[in-house]
């Protein structure tokens, strides 16, 4: 959980239709109930909701501390891998694994009975479809209670791409926080973060432990980010490494992706396309 310290709402900058809004204003009336749902389709393509992800995070515990809340969790966060899986997003602190949920494609009915089960508020779905809202109401136990669950519960709904970049964006959001930029390097090419805690660990060298982690938690973090490695070849991660340098700003140093938020009623067609 080290984005706890890492992450801040101030270290990001976010215009709506070209003006400046605070940025924990993105996401209005957030509470501590508050779940974000990030669904991806190709591997590694929520490197393109980098930003959106970190923020949400950072909204996570801002509430918290706000509120004078601090327990020891990780941020609700969890990730939908549509076809996959596609690449660990535990350098997000998408931990533990049962919040990286795996899914068929071509079944979105069961995509949106998944995102129920996780009691989801807040989503972010690849700008695809839209798709037949008929296919939510087949392969269900029923035609209708999912759908609307869904329209009762989700308060704020984003489209993103890969690429980073949407059509028609009224969203972006931006930063210069190195920190902010660690966590995408770290989860395209997270082997040398986790060989190197396994070598420390080894060797009895210190290690930063994330909240009451025992030597066996980091242990079993670190060989699964290791097994999971694999899931993603090496020249899409080289590819998704060169799309995220390509938008840095002229400076080298500011990154920009956007976004474009979307009713929940049109993220139910989002979520029939898959």
């Amino acid at each position: 959980m080290h984005v706890e310290n890492q992450l801040f709402t101030s270290s990001f900058d976010v215009l709506v239709d070209g003006k400046p809004i605070e940025s924990s204003a993105l996401f209005p009336e957030w509470s501590r109930s508050d779940r974000f749902g990030f669904v991806v389709d190709e591997p590694l393509g929520l490197v393109g909701a980098s930003m959106l992800m970190q923020l949400a995070i950072a909204e996570f515990y801002r509430i918290r501390r706000l509120e004078g809340v601090r327990p020891v969790l990780y941020p609700e966060v969890y990730v939908f891998h549509v076809g996959g899986p596609h690449g660990d997003w535990s350098m997000f602190d998408v931990w533990p694994p049962r919040k990286e949920i795996q899914l068929a494609s071509g079944q979105p009915a069961e995509l949106l009975n998944a995102i129920e089960n996780q009691g989801i508020t807040r989503l972010a779905v690849p700008q695809r479809g839209p798709g037949s809202l008929q296919l939510l109401r087949e392969g269900g136990i029923n035609t209708w209670a999912d759908p609307a669950s869904f329209l009762d519960r989700m308060k704020s709904c984003y489209a993103y791409r890969p690429e980073g970049y949407v059509l028609d964006a009224t969203i972006e959001i931006s930063s210069s926080d190195p920190r902010v930029q660690s966590n995408v390097f770290e989860t395209i090419y997270p082997v040398g973060v986790a060989t190197k805690m396994l070598d420390d660990i080894a060797h009895e060298r210190p290690v930063q432990s994330p909240g009451s982690s025992v030597t066996s938690d980091m242990v079993g973090w670190a060989s699964r980010v290791l097994d999971r490695h694999l899931e993603v070849p090496k020249d899409t991660r080289d590819e998704h490494w060169d799309r995220y340098r390509n938008r840095l700003d002229a400076t080298g140093v500011r990154v920009h992706e956007s976004f474009v938020e979307v009713s929940p009623e049109d993220a139910l067609e989002y979520i029939a396309a898959f």
